[in-house]
């Protein structure tokens, strides 16, 4: 981590520490983990959110694939540990209608290096269990705990993330744990200070491997319901507010320190004695899941246009179909009418490669002749799926040629 940033958190922590607050369980190992996961009372429940999604949009998206970890929470097959799978597979049943590829680690399957292979450009990321507290003072929180198939915990740190895993750019990443919204369990009217730097500990190293969006929240039906929202086509921001525990008169909205393009909004409940921070967003609020996972397809020129004389002078212009994103796709290429003027030198390809228009005003008359170049893929995930590049070919009986003056000191 950049030294600045630890300064960052370095003040926010002794802030929170001269507020007489306290921190949790400080003596607790290192890593450590709160028994108590954070867990709102069984007698209350959300009403739907105003902005709830009621149909589903079809997105134009590619081939998208998840990774889903639950980890020991009250042993591998515990009561706790299974509802938190359950809740897990209402997510789970959202992806998969959405035609993403899900790999789960339930418990005792929590294998690190498993993981890391199934999560290499993985667009979603979501874990359940315990928040990790690796230090009490400074009060240092982030990462995994996983199962080690003895009922015990792998713990995995904020740098293993950092260095070890290979989201897919823009990846959308959700937790539930301890310290991942801000509070952790049985814990009363923490700071907003305090919040924001748990919050920020806990999302920094995946916006640091190029994450797009972070979502912590307590309740059990939260995911599944802001991937609903999602693959509706609301925005990231809206996602997070249309959840039935968004309140906008709670929510505290800030901006994620050191990222300016990235919100950070931290709302919280009270009950149970006090004020609960349960519920963070961090991200680009604006975009959606097509503006974070589609390519665009852009031809390398604008318009083709020649100014050419008789007879016979034809012109070569290249022009390369690229992507921007990591999504290679097929393109074929044609122009709108049938021409005798106009030639390809290849009508398909992957992005990257060319195609090659020949203009030849041979036999024609002096005149405007015009066309369209069309670019087209069926690639989903690829926008637009249409280009169209004009083509006018100018035939003159004499070209002028003017030259500047250049004049020197």
């Amino acid at each position: 981590m950049k030294w600045y940033k630890w300064l960052f958190s370095l003040v926010l922590l002794f802030t929170l520490l001269n507020s007489s607050l306290g921190i949790a369980h400080a003596e607790d190992p290192i890593p450590g983990i709160n028994p108590q996961l954070p867990r709102p009372p069984e007698d209350i429940t959300l009403a739907e959110g105003d902005n709830a999604v009621t149909t589903t949009t079809t997105l134009n998206l590619p081939a998208l694939k998840a990774v889903l970890i639950v980890g020991n929470i009250d042993g591998d097959y515990g009561t706790w540990t299974l509802s938190e799978v359950n809740n897990m597979k209402l997510a789970e049943a959202v992806l998969r209608q959405n035609g993403v590829t899900v790999t789960a680690f339930y418990p005792p399957n929590n294998n690190w290096s498993a993981i890391k292979t199934a999560a290499q450009g993985a667009h979603f990321l979501l874990y359940r269990g315990h928040g990790v507290e690796w230090s009490s003072d400074p009060l240092v929180v982030g990462g995994f705990a996983l199962s080690n198939g003895s009922n015990g915990y792998t713990f995995i740190s904020n740098d293993m993330i950092r260095n070890e895993l290979r989201l897919a750019a823009n990846a959308i990443v959700m937790l539930y744990g301890c310290f991942t919204a801000g509070s952790y369990g049985g814990e009363v009217n923490l700071t907003s200070t305090g919040a924001q730097n748990r919050v920020y500990q806990y999302a920094d190293p995946f916006f640091d491997i190029g994450a797009g969006g972070y979502y912590a929240n307590w309740w059990g039906d939260a995911f599944e319901k802001f991937l609903i929202y999602l693959f509706s086509g609301q925005t990231l921001g809206q996602a997070y507010q249309s959840y039935a525990d968004y309140n906008a008169t709670t929510v505290e909205r800030y901006t994620f320190p050191y990222r300016a393009d990235l919100a950070m909004w931290l709302d919280k409940d009270y009950y149970s004695g006090g004020w609960k921070y349960d519920n963070a967003f961090v991200g680009k609020s604006a975009s959606t899941l097509e503006g974070l996972f589609t390519t665009l397809m852009v031809p390398s020129s604008g318009p083709v246009v020649y100014l050419t004389t008789e007879p016979s002078d034809p012109r070569l212009q290249q022009v390369t179909i690229y992507a921007v994103g990591s999504l290679t796709f097929q393109w074929n290429a044609s122009f709108s009418s049938s021409i005798p003027w106009g030639t390809l030198s290849t009508t398909s390809g992957v992005s990257g490669t060319s195609t090659t228009v020949t203009l030849n005003p041979d036999g024609l008359k002096t005149g405007v002749y015009e066309t369209t170049l069309t670019i087209t893929t069926t690639t989903p995930g690829v926008l637009p799926n249409v280009q169209t590049i004009p083509v006018k070919l100018m035939v003159v009986k004499e070209v002028f040629t003017t030259f500047l003056p250049i004049s020197s000191r």
